[in-house]
């Protein structure tokens, strides 16, 4: 087996992360009205679906999410590392270890909430692709930033 680069994987965690939030930024804040449509986001906040004050103030969860998104960079990471080995290094393999990923933390959730909560299903729809495609471009970030450097 070969050895795990550590150095990278944390550069790749970095990397991964930041790419990971910054389209989550983009889906929250400039898809969303365009996927879930604004008239559905109009009606959700006049049947007070969402809370009209957070929980927690909006710089903590930033913060959180963040974090929580630099996580999941770092579980991707680590995996792409280890499967370089078996699996072949490159795109090929980033892209399918995020898309497993991502449909494991996107698709049961999203799809219980399409299910059985009164908003529209374009909600659920919009979070599961964002998890999905965040995974696949951060699992793509890590691996181009784990590579091997060029020789010569």
């Amino acid at each position: 087996m070969a050895a795990i680069n550590s150095r990278r994987v944390w550069l790749g965690a970095l990397v991964g992360g930041i790419v990971f939030f910054a389209w989550s930024m983009v889906v929250e804040f400039g898809l969303s009205a365009l996927i879930v449509g604004q008239a559905r986001m109009d009606i959700a906040g006049m049947n007070a679906w969402f809370l009209k004050e957070p929980r927690v103030p909006v710089p903590v969860f930033l913060v959180v999410w963040l974090v929580s998104l630099l996580l999941i960079g770092y579980g991707l990471a680590w995996a792409y590392a280890h499967l370089r080995a078996s699996a072949g290094a490159g795109p090929g393999t980033a892209a399918k270890l995020g898309l497993i990923v991502g449909f494991a933390s996107g698709f049961p959730l999203e799809f219980a909430h399409s299910v059985f909560q009164p908003l529209s299903a374009r909600y659920g729809i919009m979070w599961m692709v964002e998890m999905i495609i965040g995974c696949i471009l951060a699992a793509l970030a890590a691996g181009w930033t784990y590579r091997e450097p060029a020789q010569g």
